[in-house]
């Protein structure tokens, strides 16, 4: 049923990466499915980049690409996950690359809405109301 499975994660939320990743691990093995683990780096404007030290973009590049590995390596998924780093606005970025990579569902992890995200919308809310395929988004779960 579902072939091709895209988390987008967000590196520096605690513990939900690895929920979306256990998730996406069942979700796979159901179906002999692949994953792809994404993380959408906000692109920096070139106003900024010229103002920062030589080298400073490969290096958070670098340090962005050694945290998704630790993550999908804590997830025992090393190997059997493709990872994926972009750069751009995170929603777009998923919306397109779940497009370019025809997936058929995308786990992807959402926190408890506050007023900027009624007035703005989230990350997930407009993945949700714009992708393609199915989507699972997983809360936070409560301490």
């Amino acid at each position: 049923m579902f072939k091709t499975i895209l988390v987008p994660i967000d590196m520096y939320a605690e513990s939900i990466p690895a929920q979306q990743l256990t998730v996406a691990k069942h979700f796979a093995e159901a179906d002999s499915g692949k994953i792809i683990v994404l993380y959408v780096m906000p692109a920096i404007p070139g106003y900024a980049q010229s103002a920062l030290p030589s080298g400073t973009h490969e290096s958070v590049l670098s340090e962005a690409k050694k945290k998704l590995e630790a993550i999908v390596q804590s997830a025992g998924l090393t190997g059997s996950a493709e990872l994926v780093l972009l750069e751009g606005k995170p929603a777009r970025a998923i919306l397109d690359y779940a497009e370019e990579t025809e997936a058929d569902l995308i786990i992807m992890a959402s926190h408890d809405p506050n007023i900027t995200d009624y007035l703005l919308g989230s990350t997930a809310a407009r993945v949700v109301h714009h992708a393609h395929c199915s989507t699972f988004i997983i809360r936070k779960l409560k301490d």
